[in-house]
């Protein structure tokens, strides 16, 4: 079978089925991967059609980075730039320039741009400065990055190969290291001279009019209300899931469980069917008296008035607006079972402008009324599908962050880094 002839008949394939299976563009890269995988083409063959075979490498860059984001690695990165710079501008220009050379060394540089560009969009929200004062600082010392070493860009190995087959001896690893480092060097001086005029005034897209977590916190005047209890060997707390924890008639909520994991730091849970396990930490709105905590087994270790910024980016926050129309508007917080029918804890409620006092819980709800829930972020995506009882405002700004994939994180990694010997061969 003939190349044009696969692909003729993968196209009309393709066409008749687009309107009830998916896009003709979609069914069609699916054919090239298909063809390959069932012997009738080679890969070579498959990818003809492209002018440069670097096209899927590309592509396939992009999607490796998206992974890193949503497991959470690429914030991981910019916390530790961040950091280190002690959220100086020009201290994080250059680092980042160095990080990403020294990445840049040793791998694509095409990959380490589709890396870095999440990382880079995180650190400038954060930050508050204009996306464009580290992009062109991620170029440059992407660019440089191919002259760091031998196998850094593919003339280095082109010019390396002809002098061998000349005899003139060619390169050794680090044959072309001190002239890079000069360069990039001098990149990093010239960006240094430069950066204050490649942001201007503007921030645009950074979520700069959006509210942050203590903004929210300071709107509901909710100061010391969550504390973390740890539960001992015979609480009687283990075995059961956070669904089914009741307190009496304590108004208090589980809003996570923090377990330690070998690979994953201390991960936070917040699912309802979590079931609890000795050295767990609850992390507790509105805590009840201590003698009921001694019953239950559990050992009071701190307060947490940073656990919406330590477990930012598994644990938010969100108002909702309950419209006239809503089934809602005339009951209390507790018989609308928001923790058991969404998945959420409601942190407070304002009417008529003002912070409702005392247990939430017990509030009854009046059209217009905004009310404060915290969940993951998961639950605050659901939410924005759930129509007619109330609406779901902007999200903060630490929602840009959010991993929603965060327990992947392992997998992102393996990939990264069965990827880099991979890449070796097909340096752009």
């Amino acid at each position: 079978m003939s190349i044009c002839g696969s692909y003729s008949d993968c196209s009309l394939w393709s066409s008749s089925c687009s309107g009830s299976v998916g896009r003709g563009s979609t069914l069609s890269l699916l054919a090239i991967v298909a063809f390959p995988l069932a012997g009738v083409l080679t890969f070579p063959e498959a990818l003809a059609g492209f002018a440069d075979p670097s096209v899927i490498l590309i592509a396939a860059l992009f999607v490796v980075g998206e992974g890193l984001s949503r497991t959470g690695v690429t914030y991981r990165v910019g916390d530790w730039l961040v950091k280190h710079s002690k959220s100086n501008p020009r201290r994080l220009l250059v680092l980042l320039m160095l990080t990403v050379a020294a990445l840049g060394a040793v791998m694509s540089s095409t990959g380490v741009v589709a890396i870095f560009i999440p990382v880079v969009l995180s650190l400038a929200a954060r930050m508050g400065i204009s996306p464009r004062m580290l992009m062109m600082p991620l170029s440059m010392a992407a660019l440089t990055s191919g002259m760091l070493t031998l196998i850094a860009t593919a003339p280095n190995l082109i010019v390396d190969a002809e002098l061998q087959r000349q005899g003139a001896g060619g390169f050794d690893f680090f044959s072309v290291t001190p002239f890079g480092l000069v360069i990039l060097l001098l990149g990093i001086g010239y960006m240094l001279v430069v950066q204050r005029f490649l942001g201007g005034d503007e921030t645009e897209g950074l979520g700069s009019g959006r509210d942050s977590f203590n903004d929210l916190l300071t709107r509901y005047e909710i100061e010391s209300r969550t504390s973390r209890f740890r539960i001992g060997a015979r609480s009687p707390l283990i075995g059961s899931a956070v669904a089914g924890i009741q307190f009496e008639d304590a108004p208090t909520f589980v809003l996570g469980v923090e377990r330690k994991r070998f690979w994953q730091g201390t991960a936070l849970l917040t699912e309802p069917d979590t079931v609890l396990k000795r050295g767990d930490t609850l992390i507790l709105d509105l805590a009840p008296e201590g003698s009921k905590l001694v019953q239950l087994g559990l050992k009071y270790v701190g307060d947490s008035d940073r656990v919406f910024d330590d477990h930012a980016r598994q644990l938010g926050m969100v108002e909702v607006v309950i419209p006239p129309d809503s089934r809602m508007v005339g009951q209390s917080v507790s018989e609308l079972r928001f923790r058991s029918d969404h998945g959420v804890t409601v942190l407070g409620v304002r009417q008529a402008g003002r912070v409702v006092k005392g247990d939430p819980a017990y509030q009854r709800l009046r059209a217009g009324a905004v009310l404060l829930l915290a969940c993951d972020w998961d639950a605050i995506r659901r939410l924005g599908e759930v129509t007619g009882d109330f609406l779901s405002m902007a999200p903060p700004r630490e929602s840009d962050e959010s991993a929603p994939a965060a327990s992947r994180a392992p997998f992102a990694l393996f990939s990264l880094a069965l990827m880099v010997p991979l890449l070796l061969p097909f340096q752009p």
